[in-house]
């Protein structure tokens, strides 16, 4: 049965929690050792948090009175709770195909925020380079640093569309092959 102790993100104290599971139950215990949370094997891997574990290398858990999101200093933790991951995803079909949609709506909606916000952009840089100067005193001089904050805004959204898109697709391709994985391990008929 794998068995990890780690520290809450944040915890002072670096009280180790005990995070533990096997194929009849998966287990979270505070320092004191109450049982914190105790879930069905099967139904384990829709309480991780997929994306801290994967891009952070973080090991978070969804509890009801909240996530509880442990230091990533556990390296063997996040491998072990991969693994467990993987092979509970492969067994819920649904569940992952719920997840490959989710990851596949990422990749247009990332490509929207950059054209809506590169549009916009490109429009006030057109209206700047051919509308004259505005003489002193004019009300848009008294707005410029909201201008320029929408600008920046608008920036920060070009750079974000492409790192949505990419988020989305590395999404789709780890549940795309864990879903291969799991129909070559299916027996054949």
């Amino acid at each position: 049965m794998p068995a990890h102790r780690m520290a809450l993100k944040g915890d002072e104290s670096n009280a180790p929690w005990q995070l533990e599971w096997d194929d009849s139950k998966f287990l979270v215990n505070d320092p004191e050792g109450n049982l914190v949370l105790e879930i069905e094997p099967a139904s384990a891997h829709r309480a991780i948090d997929i994306f801290e574990l994967y891009h952070e290398n973080r090991v978070t858990i969804v509890t009801p009175e909240g996530p509880l999101q442990f230091k990533n200093t556990n390296n063997a933790a996040a491998a072990d709770l991969q693994k467990f991951l993987e092979a509970r995803l492969r067994s819920d079909p649904e569940y992952l195909k719920q997840l490959r949609q989710h990851s596949l709506r990422l990749i247009p909606r990332g490509m929207l925020i950059s054209l809506v916000c590169g549009a916009m952009f490109a429009l006030y840089c057109w209206w700047a380079f051919t509308a004259p100067d505005p003489p002193p005193g004019h009300w848009i001089r008294w707005i410029g640093w909201l201008i320029h904050l929408i600008l920046l805004v608008l920036v920060a959204g070009i750079i974000l569309g492409p790192i949505v898109s990419f988020t989305g697709l590395r999404h789709w391709l780890r549940y795309r092959r864990i879903d291969h994985a799991a129909k070559k391990s299916e027996p054949e008929a």
